[in-house]
């Protein structure tokens, strides 16, 4: 009886597909200002450089919570809780993971509050300082022509505003020095003696760096190489832009 070959091919090693479980994907990174979950009252959020969302939600899910003791790292990052939903009216997060140059935030929001997601925000505390009995985020433009504060005890009682040469056109009235937004209205420029948004106990604030958001007290400040210094309210929209040639209120 005659008998039949079967011949087998096989393909190289080298071009056969590994099985779907053992194909490696790299994570995909992301960068400031991505909200990794899980809602919109427990936002993670990438503040700053870059990280997979999978391993921000995993560490700071690890970050231990108030009363606790804290372990000296989380997988490589340093995480702290730095209080409650008092921290989020202050500052705008409550739980933090750095790792180098990343930082990973949590917002853990009541039910009735709302805060802008951290986008590049620099440390608010860097800033913060007890001057002549007022508290306040006290900071230098870059280019020294202007001193600024965020200041007050909660976003529905506060300020930020600005002391220099205030264009001589914004109003009718004697040169301005202080142009300023408070409780979130629409931003006023006038003339006063009192330096409410400069340190008065001899210190220096530091600089506020090109790009890079302050966030306090309902209030983000930016200061823009061209356009100045902004502060804006979160909850209204209203403040102001001012520079040595303009100022703007809106």
């Amino acid at each position: 009886m005659p008998t039949s070959t079967v011949t087998a091919s096989y393909a190289p090693v080298s071009s056969r597909p590994l099985p779907p479980s053992t194909t490696l994907v790299s994570p995909v990174m992301s960068g400031p200002g991505t909200v990794c979950g899980p809602d919109e009252h427990d936002r993670i959020v990438i503040n700053r450089g870059e990280v997979d969302c999978t391993t921000a939600v995993r560490v700071i899910n690890e970050t231990p919570g108030m009363g606790e003791a804290a372990p000296p790292d989380i997988e490589g990052w340093h995480c702290g809780r730095l209080g409650g939903i008092g921290t989020i009216d202050t500052i705008g997060f409550n739980y933090v993971c750095n790792s180098g140059g990343t930082q990973v935030v949590r917002q853990t929001l009541a039910s009735d509050q709302d805060v802008p997601v951290p986008d590049n925000w620099v440390d608010a505390n860097v800033y913060f300082a007890s001057s002549a009995g007022q508290s306040g985020y006290f900071f230098t433009t870059p280019s020294g022509k202007f001193l600024c504060a965020i200041t007050g005890d909660l976003p529905t009682n506060s300020a930020a505003g600005c002391h220099g040469r205030i264009p001589a056109n914004a109003t009718s009235g004697p040169r301005p020095n202080t142009i300023m937004s408070s409780d979130g209205e629409i931003g006023t420029v006038f003339h006063r003696g009192d330096p409410q948004f400069q340190r008065l106990d001899g210190g220096t604030a530091p600089a506020l760096g090109y790009g890079t958001p302050l966030y306090a007290m309902g209030y983000t400040c930016t200061v823009d190489y061209s356009a100045g210094t902004t502060c804006r309210n979160f909850r209204t929209g209203h403040g102001f832009t001012v520079n040595d040639v303009r100022a703007e209120l809106f």
